[in-house]
Formats: C-alpha cells, sequence, structure tokens
C-alpha cells in the first residue's frame, strides 16, 4: 500500500499503477473512502444525528398545542407564571427538590420526579426522568437508557420566564439526553451510503474512462483504470477531508470537492501518462 501512496504525486507515476498487481487496492479505497466520511459524521455528532428521535419530532409538531405544567404567582401585584422551577438539568442528573412533574403530548407522556405506574410503562410512549436516569419506554416494550452527561451546559428552569423558552429547554433536553443511538444510527448510515455512493461513481468513471483514446488506441483495461483510479482518490480525499473539518459549513462539501478532485486527477493521469508512455515511433505508426 505504501508503493501506492508514494505514487500518487505524479501523473506519470499514478499512470504506472495500472501495472502493479496487488490487493493493497481495495482495501485503500475502503479506507479512504471511510476517511472521505469523517466531516460529515463529525457534523452529525455535534448536531445530534439526523431527525430520527420521534418524541423530538412530535415535540416540534405539536409545539403550539401540548402545554407544560404552570405554577403563576405575583409580583408587584402582576400575575407571572414559572415552568419547572424547581429542575435544575445538569451532567450529573437532576437537581430539584423532589416537585413531581406530568405532561403529555398526544402520543407521549412524560413523567419528571416520579415513578409512572406500571400499566402506563407497559403500554409505552412514556418517558420518566428522575434524578440520574432517563428511561424512555417504547411501545414494543423495549427501553432506550438516555444519559445526562450527554448535556453540555447547565439548564436552569428557574430562570425561564415564558412557556415558548421552557418548551425549547425542555426539548433540547430530550433530545441531548437521548441522542446515544440516534447519532448512531445516523453516522452508520451516512457511512453505509458513503461507501456505496464512491464505490457506484468509480465504477461509473471508470466505464466513461474506456471510452478514451490517444492517437486512436486504447489507453487502459477496466481494471487498469480502477486503479488509476484508486490512486487518484488520495489527495483528493485529504483536501476534501481537511477542508470539511474547517466548519460546518465546509463540511457537506467533502463529496463534492472529492469527486471533482478525482476527476480532474484522472483526466490528467491519463493526458500526461499516455503521452509519456506511448513512444514517439508508435505514435507516428499508429497515426499513419
Amino acid at each position: 500500500m505504501k508503493t501506492i501512496i508514494f505514487k500518487c504525486f505524479r501523473f506519470s507515476s499514478l499512470f504506472a499503477l495500472r501495472k502493479i498487481k496487488s490487493k493493497s487496492f481495495i482495501f485503500l479505497f475502503a479506507l479512504l473512502t471511510l476517511i472521505s466520511s469523517l466531516p460529515l459524521n463529525i457534523l452529525i455528532i455535534k448536531t445530534k444525528g439526523w431527525n430520527f428521535n420521534p418524541i423530538v419530532n412530535e415535540m416540534e409538531l405539536e409545539f403550539d398545542t401540548f402545554t407544560l405544567p404552570v405554577e403563576k404567582y405575583l409580583e408587584n401585584g402582576e400575575e407571572k407564571f414559572l415552568y419547572f422551577s424547581k429542575l435544575t438539568f445538569k451532567k450529573e442528573g437532576i437537581i430539584s427538590d423532589g416537585t413531581p412533574y406530568f405532561f403529555e403530548t398526544s402520543t407521549f407522556k412524560f413523567y419528571i420526579n416520579q415513578v409512572p405506574p406500571k400499566e402506563e410503562t407497559d403500554q409505552g410512549n412514556v418517558i420518566v426522568l428522575i434524578k440520574d436516569e432517563a428511561v424512555f419506554y417504547r411501545e414494543n416494550g423495549k427501553k432506550l437508557i438516555g444519559s445526562f452527561s450527554n448535556l453540555n451546559e447547565p439548564i436552569h428552569f428557574d430562570r425561564i420566564a415564558n412557556e415558548t423558552d421552557a418548551k425549547k429547554a425542555i426539548i433540547e433536553i430530550i433530545e441531548t439526553v437521548f441522542s446515544g443511538p440516534y447519532i448512531f444510527s445516523s453516522v452508520l448510515i451516512w457511512t453505509i451510503a458513503n461507501i456505496f455512493m464512491q464505490t457506484v461513481l468509480m465504477l461509473a468513471i471508470c466505464a466513461i474512462f474506456l471510452l478514451v483514446r490517444v492517437n486512436y488506441q486504447k489507453v487502459a483495461t477496466y481494471r487498469e483504470y480502477l486503479k488509476m483510479y484508486v490512486g487518484c482518490f488520495v489527495i483528493p480525499t485529504v483536501v476534501s477531508v481537511l477542508i470539511g473539518l474547517i466548519g460546518e459549513s465546509t463540511a457537506a462539501l467533502t463529496p463534492v470537492i472529492l469527486q471533482m478532485g478525482t476527476a480532474l486527477m484522472m483526466i490528467g493521469t491519463i493526458y500526461k501518462g499516455s503521452k509519456t508512455e506511448i513512444s514517439p515511433a508508435k505514435r507516428l505508426k499508429d497515426a499513419i
């Protein structure tokens, strides 16, 4: 594999890769494809995965209709409201005086600082948040265990004075606490999709290059084009990943930069390499 990598920095050397017999091409392509998945996978982790969390999806869909338990009080003769004022969510768990809370959407029921009846958990679609425990009882009878350690910053509900902000905060907590499985699913799906996409593009691009002729002469076989493609894949992978790691806005550009860079490298390799390896005498003979 080292030989292949060392030959990736000159077009003539890349062209010569077609004559190398090695199974390392397959391993190198698989490795590079996994590496190329990195920027978007990091972005997926930062954004807590794609929208696979059914609880968060429903809470956002019913944002204007579901209600939170409210505490009313008077301040200078003016009625004011608090939501979950006894709760603070931290990495260590819930800090509170033990006051129980309950609210629900059309599908899910939420129990905070209290244990729901067994018949409720048996039916499923129940979320329980108690001290350092977070459990989602699914409809299929299985449990999803969450983790408060995923919270980056403490959320103090006694500092939230309106229902809109309180709803946003509780949605953020639910999304973060139960993000683990959905992040894993998102990363796995993107990685598999990227491997499939890069493989299909490689096979298609090499098939197109079979039509290329230099002095009316076929440049390489399909298998040789595949070897050259893997060599041409190295530098664009490194460049696209480095650009993708700059920030969220550039991560999505990784596949585009990778494919454009690889295609340009292939064109340069065929043009420069074929000129070097096809002798002038042979060119003249082919021309006659």
